[in-house]
């Protein structure tokens, strides 16, 4: 590991251990070691999230490379994607997990379209827990995580290119990005986005 990284990682941890649910989680080395010590730990400090949990639809998870993600954006019939870019190793993003939950269960039926982007540091713990804790905000709608084709965690945020978690992107029907929030931007000023979005244009049903 180079000396940036090393210091990036001291920088993170501090971050991580005094304001990660307010402004979120850095790309980091401190992400890596969470997930190493188990997902379950990170997963109890979500609000929220009860232990016996069930979920009432369907809950996936399915693989996705930037190239599916794009053909995704720009095929889509909903009017406005909501995507949120998370990870299990991420307690900021499983914190406001539930955000996400609550603007799909209000929008949808007025053409918004949500997707949730895991992007795990360990291959093969990191979806099982992503998945699990889906399961338990009863995230129904479409779920991805980035594909195993990415050589590690920095190739995946490298091709999808997001440099903090959460970060949630907004785009119009085709695919256009019309808005960026990073972890440190609050619920109400996505939620602002969507409705403006979302009036701009009809709902699917209208057309």
């Amino acid at each position: 590991m180079d000396r940036k990284r090393k210091m990036r990682g001291a920088l993170v941890m501090a971050a991580l251990l005094g304001t990660a649910a307010l402004w979120g989680c850095e790309r980091s080395e401190q992400g890596r070691t969470e997930s190493a010590n188990g997902n379950g730990a990170a997963l109890d400090r979500v609000a929220g999230a009860e232990e016996d949990a069930v979920p009432s639809g369907v809950v996936e998870l399915k693989p996705i490379d930037k190239a599916g993600l794009e053909k995704l954006l720009a095929e889509t019939d909903a009017k406005v994607v909501l995507v949120d870019y998370w990870g299990s190793w991420c307690p900021s993003c499983m914190q406001k997990f539930p955000h996400t939950v609550e603007l799909h269960d209000e929008y949808v039926d007025q053409g918004l379209k949500v997707v949730s982007l895991a992007v795990e540091y360990e291959s093969e713990t990191g979806p099982a827990a992503a998945l699990e804790f889906l399961k338990k905000q009863n995230a129904t709608f479409a779920n991805f995580v980035a594909d195993a084709k990415y050589e590690d965690f920095d190739a995946a945020i490298e091709a999808f290119d997001v440099g903090q978690f959460p970060t949630y992107r907004l785009f119009r029907k085709g695919g256009e990005r019309i808005a960026n929030f990073e972890s440190g931007e609050g619920h109400e000023e996505i939620e602002a986005a969507i409705k403006k979005a979302l009036e701009e244009q009809p709902a699917p049903s209208q057309q």
